[in-house]
């Protein structure tokens, strides 16, 4: 095994059998008491499948969805939705589509790799945008093109880059003057607190671009990776849409639908900052005693939006390095180079730690991260 050569996957899926997995970003947060009370209806809920229509379980998974979301055009007739395994799945066809119609796809770097690696085996050209470059719409403007897609990722998984309502309805407006199309994966949605007092979907609509853009399940609702993918898109874009979301599967399971329809119901009963942004804060931070002199610096300004801590190695450390240090006493997180393809040697020195974990493992892993630091010295 060479770690120069793994993706980031590669590395989450190494992680899965650490002592301490602090590599992917899905939520593995303890269930609270309701939310156990929930998995242990699982049985009644098989019955209860048996009874009702796969169509009134995915109209209620998607209410229940938007509602907790903020995001009351998501459930309009003016957009169409598609339910899938996982976001990963919705990523395949948001990249068979930009093939399907042949579009050049202007990406956010940094940015999850797998998302340009499925974009490069559907034979599309990609080529990198810095994601602070989408706030600057002079740029925006001479780039984009009818045959053009700009893919965000809102808030952007490591860094945690957003926009605030009047900034994304000008990128979005600026896009769609060109005839351009938006992809935009929302996967973190619900750790950027105020994305729920706007509607985004109410800003893509208005603006009359194409649009396609990605919901999850898995980031914010740890069900033992049980969780549902969206894909939603604008009225032009469904047709090609639903034949590749034909290909790819016949429906959800029900029983995922009902059980994550209550854990979703539940977070709205007992708010979401309580069931879900809590726990996270409170192990940011546990990260962030780790932040100092001769330690760690933050290496993005905007970590408060997502479930991550983004942080830059000491003195250009390699963050490969450190990942075999660290990994030798248990511990596992991911590097920051794979998040960089324009230019690797940006995040050579970064690293990402997920906080949606229980609060011992970060305890454990905070005096350990110390020791491999030391070790790397």
């Amino acid at each position: 095994m060479n770690p120069e050569t793994l993706t980031n996957t590669e590395y989450e899926r190494i992680a899965l059998s650490s002592r301490i997995n602090l590599s992917d970003g899905h939520s593995r947060l303890p269930l609270t008491a309701s939310q156990r009370q929930i998995v242990g209806q699982m049985p009644q809920m098989l019955s209860r499948i048996d009874q009702m229509r796969q169509e009134a379980l995915e109209d209620e998974f998607v209410e229940q969805f938007f509602a907790c979301a903020g995001q009351p055009s998501a459930s309009s007739t003016e957009i169409r939705r598609f339910l899938n395994y996982s976001s990963s799945c919705s990523i395949k066809i948001a990249a068979q589509y930009c093939r399907m119609m042949n579009l050049q796809v202007f990406l956010m770097e940094p940015c999850f790799d797998n998302i340009r690696h499925m974009l490069l085996t559907e034979g599309v050209q990609v080529d990198a945008i810095a994601e602070s470059m989408f706030r600057d719409l002079s740029a925006i403007s001479k780039l984009a093109h009818p045959k053009a897609a700009f893919w965000i990722v809102f808030p952007n998984n490591p860094t945690g880059f957003g926009f605030g309502r009047e900034d994304f309805g000008r990128l979005i407006d600026t896009i769609a003057a060109a005839g351009a199309t938006v992809i935009v994966d929302f996967c973190f949605r619900f750790y950027m607190n105020d994305l729920a007092e706007w509607d985004q979907y109410r800003v893509l609509i208005d603006s009359g671009t194409s649009f396609v853009a990605i919901e999850d399940t898995g980031k914010t609702w740890g069900v033992s990776d049980l969780k549902v993918g969206l894909t939603t898109s604008s009225a032009d874009a469904g047709d090609v849409l639903h034949r590749l979301h034909d290909q790819l599967l016949l429906n959800v399971s029900g029983l995922q639908l009902m059980l994550l329809t209550s854990m979703i119901r539940d977070s709205i009963e007992q708010g979401i900052d309580v069931v879900v942004r809590e726990p996270v804060e409170l192990n940011r931070s546990l990260i962030h005693s780790l932040v100092g002199p001769n330690l760690f610096e933050h290496a993005s300004p905007y970590c408060r939006n997502v479930p991550l801590e983004y942080l830059r190695l000491p003195n250009h450390y390699d963050a490969v390095r450190f990942w075999r240090s660290l990994k030798s006493y248990g511990v596992d997180i991911l590097p920051g180079t794979n998040y960089y393809w324009s230019a690797p040697d940006a995040g050579r020195d970064c690293l990402r730690i997920p906080l949606a974990r229980p609060q011992n493992e970060l305890r454990a892993a905070v005096p350990l991260m110390r020791q491999a630091l030391d070790d790397c010295r």
